[in-house]
């Protein structure tokens, strides 16, 4: 196996200099070669946007910690998805598209530093030119492997893989502030064959939110074949949801062996009138639910994003 350690390339552990460009450099260097495993030793390393290539592993040392930068230059537009519409967006903090067996392991850590993006959404939303960046996204991706890591503060949504096919997510912390506004924990949109196993989620959204896309997306794909098993969810706004964004259909999901606790809600169906698309074949067993608000709920008259306000939808 080859192993392309980011201090080779010019990472310094502790220094306020950014090192994307040397997590760029290993990155293409094991590129270069074919694939391999591109590899952050203990310590703290600042970077902006990392670009993933295929058969590349990112892998974080026990100890290390990448922190992200909060200057939006650090994330150039890409055209992806933002709330089930493709549009102009903010790299994310790990982005990749059109790749295959592509994974990020390991016990280190991501740090988003989100609070500096939270405070413009909240106060000053003018400032930013495009949406904040998520912390890991994917594009049009085969084979995405996730596992082990620990991820906080991140800008907005956590995780959200879109379009992609055999998606593996298991064993993952992801914390974010209880008033961090939407950060959701995992959101799969329009996937097929995803499995989420063994995490702990506490964020300031939903938990796990299952999406396929809006009436205003152009093509409609499915999210199918969701598998959500042995994971607890703390104080989202929904443990597991489906929708509000469902319009290309969501089916075939299992959801089992799950603790929820002091969540809003437990499962969550959301959409609106003239959404269109069908949530079908959904199983749901053995959860076990603590403190929460709402335990099932179909909210059928979801007002939140664009148009949400028009007469058709309330």
């Amino acid at each position: 196996m080859f192993v392309y350690n980011i201090v080779d390339y010019g990472a310094v552990s502790g220094s306020t200099l950014p090192v994307t460009e040397a997590i760029a450099r290993a990155i293409d260097a094991a590129s270069a070669a074919g694939g391999g495993t591109v590899y952050v030793p203990a310590g703290t390393y600042h970077t902006g946007a990392i670009f993933m290539k295929s058969n590349i592993e990112l892998r974080l040392s026990p100890g290390a910690v990448l922190s992200f930068s909060t200057d939006p230059a650090d994330y150039p537009a890409v055209e992806s998805r933002w709330e089930g519409v493709k549009r102009q967006v903010h790299a994310s903090c790990i982005y990749g598209s059109d790749l295959h067996n592509v994974s990020i392991t390991g016990s280190g850590t991501l740090e988003g530093n989100g609070q500096p993006w939270w405070d413009k959404h909240r106060n000053r939303p003018e400032e930013l030119e495009y949406p904040r960046p998520k912390m890991i996204s994917f594009d049009r991706c085969e084979r995405v492997t996730i596992k082990d890591i620990t991820l906080k503060n991140s800008p907005s949504w956590t995780i959200n893989p879109i379009c992609c096919y055999n998606v593996t997510i298991d064993n993952l912390f992801i914390l974010n502030p209880a008033d961090s506004p939407n950060t959701d924990g995992i959101n799969p949109e329009s996937c097929t064959n995803v499995r989420i196993s063994n995490c702990n989620i506490d964020v300031g959204d939903d938990c796990i939110a299952i999406k396929a896309g809006t009436e205003d997306t152009a093509e409609r794909i499915p999210c199918e074949n969701i598998t959500i098993t042995n994971c607890t969810m703390v104080h989202g706004h929904g443990a597991v949801v489906l929708g509000s964004e469902m319009s290309g259909d969501i089916r075939n999901v299992t959801i089992s062996n799950c603790v929820f606790k002091q969540t809003d809600r437990g499962i969550r169906l959301k959409s609106r009138r003239g959404r269109g698309g069908v949530v079908e074949d959904i199983r749901i067993s053995n959860i076990v639910m603590e403190d929460v608000i709402c335990p099932f709920i179909l909210k059928l008259y979801y007002f939140c994003g664009p148009r949400g306000k028009d007469k058709y939808v309330w």
